[in-house]
């Protein structure tokens, strides 16, 4: 059955992003005005609404596109060589803006000239995923910084942290199951899968 389910995600999913695909490309034509400007301009408000529902609604469907390859073992990573600062640097600059609209500082704090062998795209989303968790959850004018620390044993632990009101276990341990979210602030988002951190 579980077998079962991950087949019918990872098919749904496929078929679910085709024709989104075309909703975010031709809003996207439209929002930069190829045949001319959008008339009357209250439209413009319209296609912006299309074009970011319709990324927000792609990211959902990647994630349980994702969370179903993971679950069927056919999630293939390609490992390389990747500076640290590089994935931090990427990282931050893809939650910016969520983290701007609540005038949350952002900063990074990973040791300097190092490289980590991963898989650049899931190592970069694991991040994504963790600080963007945490940006919905620490309050305005609050502070997340992701951190990096070089370990006795010469692994790398890297993290994050922020000032928002934390979890008990039983509240991680609920997070960490897919579709799992934990109600704990009223005034968080509820936009999420609860895919983020499983994955």
């Amino acid at each position: 059955a579980n077998r079962a389910k991950s087949q019918f995600l990872a098919s749904m999913s496929h078929e679910l992003r085709t024709p989104l695909n075309v909703i975010i490309g031709f809003s996207d034509m439209i929002l930069s005005g190829i045949f001319g400007p959008l008339s009357p301009v209250r439209y413009q408000g319209y296609v912006e609404d299309i074009f970011k529902s319709g990324n927000h609604l792609l990211s959902l469907i990647n994630d349980v596109l994702d969370m179903a390859k993971i679950e069927a073992g056919k999630f293939e990573l390609n490992r390389t060589w990747v500076p640290l600062q590089y994935l931090a640097d990427n990282a931050l600059l893809l939650v910016r803006p969520q983290a701007h609209a609540k005038d949350i500082t952002l900063s990074a704090a990973v040791p300097a000239n190092t490289s980590i062998f991963v898989d650049e795209r899931a190592a970069r989303q694991i991040l994504i995923n963790l600080l963007s968790n945490s940006i919905k959850f620490t309050p305005p004018f609050g502070k997340v910084q992701l951190f990096g620390e070089c370990l006795a044993d010469g692994g790398l632990a890297l993290g994050v942290e922020d000032n928002g009101m934390g979890m008990d276990e039983d509240g991680i341990a609920t997070a960490l199951e897919p579709f799992g979210q934990v109600q704990l602030d009223v005034t968080a988002e509820r936009n999420g899968t609860g895919l983020g951190l499983p994955i």
